[in-house]
């Protein structure tokens, strides 16, 4: 059997064990091969797997016109700040008002579950999303959901169970349902149903099942 000695134990072969150096490379010494050839192709690869630093485009950016910045800005614009304390997560802008928070990006799981707990309703304004994390982190939480009806929201939040979709995607259609929501504190009811739900959702032995019974599904009947 041939394989890496550093991934292989010696209590796991039985025969007589024979070592050599890496194929098809140049041997330093002993069994140390040259590995020039190697860095220098994840050198030329290196680019592709790192992230940018500066990238405005992306799902943490409060600004970014895919995941609903310009509603998010009506919506902070409008007069359910009177209403309510905003609670700001990701990067973008400082607010000179006393009813608007921003906690910039959070690295921390800890402080992350602390705001989703202190905040009464998670508002997602993106109008097209698939399976947004910040939905389901805020839901484990017990803290239901204000979205548009669009993408995977509908798989994810239940109307009046955990949380709440708006079919007009818009920022007039999503701060009058915020303010209804405001006005009947609706959210302390469906925080033990939000937990519930995320539950049965997210649990990590119900989403590995579906994996495997999606891998073995034949594609051919």
């Amino acid at each position: 059997v041939n394989t890496l000695a550093c991934l292989k134990s010696m209590s796991d072969v039985k025969n007589d064990i024979k070592i050599y150096p890496l194929p098809h490379m140049r041997v330093v010494k002993d069994l140390v091969p040259d590995l020039t050839k190697a860095y220098e192709q994840l050198a030329s690869i290196k680019p592709w797997l790192e992230r940018p630093k500066s990238n405005n485009k992306n799902s943490d950016n409060l600004n970014e016109e895919r995941k609903g910045g310009p509603i998010l800005k009506e919506i902070l614009a409008s007069d359910a700040k009177d209403h309510c304390q905003f609670l700001l997560i990701g990067k973008g802008s400082d607010f000179d008002n006393p009813k608007i928070r921003s906690l910039g990006i959070l690295q921390d799981e800890l402080t992350l579950r602390i705001a989703y707990n202190a905040a009464d309703v998670l508002l997602h304004p993106a109008q097209i999303d698939n399976l947004p994390n910040t939905v389901a982190e805020s839901m484990s939480c017990g803290t239901p959901v204000l979205a548009f009806d669009s993408g995977g929201l509908p798989e994810m939040v239940a109307p009046e169970k955990s949380g709440w979709l708006v079919r007009e995607m818009n920022a007039n259609s999503i701060i009058k349902k915020l303010n209804s929501v405001l006005q009947t504190k609706a959210t302390n009811e469906l925080r033990q149903s939000t937990k519930e739900i995320a539950q049965k959702l997210f649990d990590e032995r119900k989403v590995a099942d579906d994996y495997i019974e999606a891998f073995n599904f034949p594609v051919c009947q």
